[in-house]
């Protein structure tokens, strides 16, 4: 098994990937790459040999598996200590006809990752979409924080959308068409 329950993989087991692959590394420079992007990596040198790292926002969990889920679930501090009272989440202005009738869904993800802050979202996108957070809380229990700069769940169902911002002429566009 190459993926613990929790997504933790030994660092020797991402080496022999990577070499099979043609890529050399060392596990030097593995833990540098890892350490300089804690926002989506996670590190334990303590745990074996080489040490383990596992994606922090669930990338490496894969999708099948309930116990799988609930394992990672459980080795992350489940819902905020004190969340803030909109989350955010950017998207690309052809989705949002979908939004506004099904929520934000996880698509090819494990869940839907939003952001305390709106600066903390991805750039390039048209639209930042608001949710509201006691509302997502109340519907929800599969609630957690990732390194506490992201906070993920299962779905955003569209009565939680609290509103739109653009962020593009493409994104007033999208907002000016769904208005119509």
């Amino acid at each position: 098994r190459r993926v613990g329950a929790s997504g933790w993989v030994p660092i020797s087991t991402v080496l022999q990937a990577l070499a099979q692959r043609g890529h050399s590394l060392t596990a030097e420079e593995l833990w540098t790459m890892v350490a300089d992007d804690p926002r989506r990596y996670e590190l334990d040198l303590g745990a074996q040999d080489l040490g383990r790292t596992r994606a922090l926002h669930g990338h490496s969990a894969g999708r099948s598996g309930s116990g799988r889920m609930a394992a990672l679930a459980a080795s992350r501090s489940v819902g905020a200590a004190d969340p803030p009272p909109t989350l955010y989440h950017a998207t690309r202005a052809r989705a949002l006809g979908p939004i506004a009738r099904r929520g934000l869904l996880p698509m090819r993800r494990i869940f839907v990752h939003l952001s305390p802050t709106p600066d903390g979202t991805r750039s390039g996108n048209d639209l930042l979409v608001m949710v509201d957070t006691a509302s997502l809380l109340e519907q929800h229990d599969v609630r957690m924080t990732a390194s506490g700069l992201v906070v993920l769940c299962s779905c955003v169902p569209p009565e939680c959308i609290a509103g739109c911002r653009p962020l593009s002429a493409a994104g007033q566009a999208a907002l000016d068409r769904l208005a119509a």
